[in-house]
């Protein structure tokens, strides 16, 4: 969480983020987040902040070894929803 007194605020305009994303992008990853690390940020008046701090926390976040899961692919995912239906058909459902 974003301390406002103690951290450097930057409007999410021009926070300075590597491979300057796009501004969409910097909202996407606030709300949704990247596999699991979500961009902390605060609002005040109309405005969105994030700070030097918390996007320090988010690439941390973002190459700890917890969320190095890679993204299931077409072929995992079809794996899974077979297991899935075998064990609801099992189930009687």
């Amino acid at each position: 969480m974003i301390d406002f007194q103690t951290e450097e605020l930057q409007s999410f305009e021009t926070a300075l983020i590597p491979g300057d994303p796009h501004l969409g992008t910097r909202y996407r990853w606030t709300l949704k987040g990247v596999r699991g690390a979500k961009l902390e940020s605060i609002l005040i008046g109309n405005k969105r902040f994030t700070s030097v701090e918390a996007i320090g926390r988010f690439i941390t976040a973002l190459n700890s070894p917890k969320s190095s899961t890679p993204p299931a692919t077409k072929t995992r995912r079809a794996k899974q929803n077979s297991a899935a239906r075998a064990a609801l058909a099992e189930a009687g459902i």
